[in-house]
């Protein structure tokens, strides 16, 4: 959070930041480790509903990735998931994401086909195909692209190959949460969930169906 901002004596502007103290997702699925569903629920559910909000004044985050959920403590110690590093956002103009064809920003390992096709008129559909693909491999312990030191491999195959079902790399997969995270890796972005919204309450419908309490971030209670 932005608590002030200003300049220095010398013109110099400044912000004035929330310090935060916790651990970035990434720190948890270090080794190929996994989070099991309750907790990954939540601790991600109030961070895709903070990123909803985003899209509802129109603008998408484009680097959505564990780096970029940081585990902290808020009020009284209460766990806090923050989404860092909007620094590649855009807003969004009547709709759809304002960039130059051929402009690629983001993480090849948790980037939308379209993302990597630098294509223009990105929108939410490039954070929820990222929102997955963050599900994926806190789930599984295995990316949804193969890894590999050459990210323009990478990138092709983002752009020519389908991804692997939630089941085929974890066979203990459960079926209703299976079922959201591989509709949120479809190629094809209007297959894919039609808004943060709408995968929130798949996880929610997902995680009622397997026994598991998990809170919806919408509801002010």
């Amino acid at each position: 959070d932005v608590l002030d901002m200003g300049e220095d004596d010398d013109g110099s502007a400044f912000l004035v930041l929330e310090l935060l103290e916790g651990e970035p997702l990434s720190a948890r699925l270090s080794d190929g480790a996994t989070i099991a569903a309750a907790e990954l629920l939540r601790v991600l559910l109030p961070a895709l509903d903070a990123v909803a909000s985003a899209h509802e004044v129109g603008v998408v985050h484009r680097d959505l990735k564990p780096d970029n959920f940081f585990l902290s403590r808020g009020f009284r110690g209460a766990a806090v998931t923050k989404v860092l590093d909007f620094g590649v956002a855009k807003l969004l103009e009547g709709g759809e994401l304002s960039t130059k064809t051929g402009t690629m920003l983001g993480t090849p390992a948790y980037m939308s086909p379209e993302q990597a096709r630098g294509l223009p008129g990105l929108g939410p559909a490039t954070d929820i195909w990222s929102a997955g693909a963050v599900l994926f491999r806190a789930l599984s312990g295995r990316l949804p692209v193969s890894p590999d030191r050459n990210p323009t491999t990478m990138l092709m195959s983002l752009v020519q190959e389908d991804r692997p079902r939630l089941s085929a790399v974890w066979s203990e997969a459960p079926p209703p949460l299976a079922e959201v995270v591989d509709g949120t890796l479809q190629r094809d972005p209007s297959a894919r969930p039609a808004s943060m919204n709408t995968l929130i309450g798949q996880l929610l419908d997902a995680a009622q169906a397997l026994g598991i309490s998990a809170r919806d971030p919408r509801d002010p209670r």
